[in-house]
């Protein structure tokens, strides 16, 4: 693992700023309740919608954490372990592959794994969603879609949309492989290698490239904090992935990260310093908080607590990638995919 990474002061610095005030933007507005104007002074922030340092808290991974990992009943139907396990990584996955909440009218619109019938679930999209305008897939999260496809006699087969495409094809590829899935996240008890899971799901699931495995990744290692369940030995902190926008990220904050082997050490490395890091930006320039407000979920009073310092792989991944949009906001980049603060199609998750 590298450590000899040459820094760009100035935006490590930024980079952890950015971090905090992002951090503080979620606790003033959901913690405190602040109204909008009282949120934060930034440009930026003000400006653009950015997600937020916890994953697990942007609108997608709460309705997947409320409404599929916490609520049991959803997947608890089985009188056997086996069938149960099956039906929540099931879920999970098929939810995030989509990726949008606005597709299932309720918890219970995510198919049983035993029931699932990809023609079934087609049409009641292409008759309640599509119809009505509702938009299949978020942007970031269909790069590998396809509108056709060549079989291996060379037949073509084409699909109505990328909502066809997913459902009728990489879902059933989905499917297929789930018990796969839960193998090797039973075998990680005993194997060393903790990247075993992502390198399976972006090799064998149709349209799981590196990017789709690490986030399908990040969910299974929701399991065992909100449903107490241990089904892997793996966590967020075993594994990880420097995508585009991580990337990008490690090569502003370091001089010296020439490939994607160098960002994915530079995510560890960054990991390890952010505690002091965020420790100084405190001290100097947010003396008036309480320090970070680093979250746990407690399932005590189901809801966030104040935690200790308490960051995995993921925070500083996820960051990464919201760092480097934020800095091409600020030079004025025209080729970045906009999303203003107050865009109504940007506002209808329950925290972000």
């Amino acid at each position: 693992m590298r450590t000899d990474f040459e820094h760009n002061e100035a935006e490590v610095r930024s980079f952890f700023t950015t971090m905090y005030e992002r951090q503080l933007i979620w606790y003033k507005r959901f913690i405190l309740k602040l109204p909008r104007d009282q949120w934060t002074s930034d440009a930026i922030f003000n400006k653009y919608r950015f997600t937020n340092v916890y994953r697990e808290l942007d609108r997608a991974s709460q309705w997947l954490l409320y409404n599929i990992i916490l609520n049991t009943s959803t997947w608890l139907k089985y009188n056997n372990d086996y069938d149960n396990h099956i039906n929540l990584i099931w879920k999970i996955l098929f939810f995030r592959m989509i990726n949008n909440p606005s597709i299932f009218i309720n918890a219970d619109a995510v198919p049983d794994y035993n029931d699932y019938d990809p023609n079934k679930f087609y049409d009641y999209v292409k008759k309640d969603i599509l119809a009505k305008g509702i938009v299949f897939h978020h942007n970031a999260y269909c790069s590998n879609s396809k509108l056709k496809i060549q079989l291996d006699n060379n037949e073509t087969v084409y699909f109505e949309n990328i909502a066809d495409y997913t459902i009728r094809h990489a879902s059933t590829s989905l499917h297929d492989n789930i018990p796969r899935v839960y193998e090797i996240m039973q075998q990680s008890f005993s194997n060393a290698d903790q990247y075993a899971l992502m390198t399976f799901m972006s090799t064998n699931i149709i349209s799981v490239g590196g990017f789709k495995a690490h986030e399908f990744y990040q969910d299974l290692c929701y399991i065992k904090p909100y449903a107490h369940l241990e089904l892997m030995a793996c966590d967020a902190n075993s594994a990880t992935n420097a995508g585009n926008g991580s990337l990008s990220g490690t090569r502003m904050l370091f001089n010296n990260v020439h490939s994607r082997a160098d960002a994915v050490d530079a995510i560890y490395y960054l990991r390890d310093m952010s505690e002091d890091y965020l420790d100084k930006i405190h001290n100097e320039l947010y003396q008036d908080t309480d320090g970070f407000y680093y979250v746990k979920w407690d399932h005590d009073t189901n809801q966030y607590i104040r935690d200790k310092f308490n960051f995995t792989l993921s925070q500083i991944e996820h960051w990464l990638c919201e760092y480097s949009k934020y800095k091409r906001y600020v030079i004025g980049d025209k080729k970045i995919h906009t999303r203003r603060y107050n865009d109504p199609k940007s506002s209808t998750g329950l925290i972000y």
